[in-house]
């Protein structure tokens, strides 16, 4: 099996091969009376977006396309991924929770790699069901939470203003530790009547002891469905 192949497995089967040591704890949030645009991350109608993403877990990296299908009102996400050279490696689907495989050559044949990565891309793109919890931390941030503790909760910090167009989307696990994290570039566009922000960049991180990072740029997005 190729070197690229192992650093697939491991970032998706066993959570990456080094470590990120970073788990920052569940805080509680200050009560405010703003209402905030809980959802101004996600897309509210269908999209394409192509990215290229690196991938790193220690001191590996490796490089492949991307091309992300979001269909809000379907709780679907669909994910496609190449080699830089055109190759689809992998296509799949994930629609209201459940994973469907397209398509998907060794190693990403694997059951617990499809669901590792549709779950990390529904999370970027997908917004989280049901009414959030919104409040003000400690460091300011105003933030909204999704979930309940016992079962994780998904943490979104949408953009404070058009001056800081970044946001950041953050999961914990059921003992209120970051498990992923979401940050986004200050760069990009507004689209729909400037309700969406499309980065040019953003950062995924697992955190833990076998933690990794895939860095997405954005290369192309595209409204359809219209």
């Amino acid at each position: 099996m190729s070197r690229f192949s192992w650093l697939i497995i491991c970032l998706f089967c066993l959570g990456g091969c080094t470590g990120i040591p970073r788990m920052v704890p569940l805080y509680p949030l200050e009560t405010i009376l703003e209402k905030p645009d809980c959802r101004q991350p996600f897309a509210k109608n269908q999209w394409q977006f192509v990215h290229t993403i690196r991938m790193e877990t220690g001191r590996k990296a490796s490089f492949f396309s991307g091309v992300i299908t979001v269909d809000p009102a379907a709780e679907s996400v669909r994910c496609t991924l190449l080699t830089l050279e055109g190759l689809v490696l992998f296509d799949a689907r994930l629609t209201r929770g459940k994973p469907e495989v397209i398509k998907a050559v060794p190693p990403f044949d694997r059951p617990a790699l499809a669901t590792g990565i549709l779950t990390d891309v529904g999370l970027i793109f997908l917004s989280p069901a049901g009414p959030p919890e919104t409040g003000r931390t400690g460091s300011g941030d105003i933030v909204c939470r999704f979930g309940a503790p016992q079962q994780g909760i998904v943490e979104v910090v949408p953009a404070r203003d058009r001056s800081d167009r970044s946001w950041q989307i953050r999961k914990y696990d059921e003992n209120g530790r970051v498990v992923r994290e979401v940050v986004t570039g200050t760069s990009g566009r507004w689209e729909g009547a400037e309700t969406l922000f499309i980065p040019d960049t953003f950062t995924l991180t697992a955190t833990g002891s076998r933690g990794y990072r895939l860095h997405f740029r954005c290369l192309s997005s595209t409204r359809i469905g219209l």
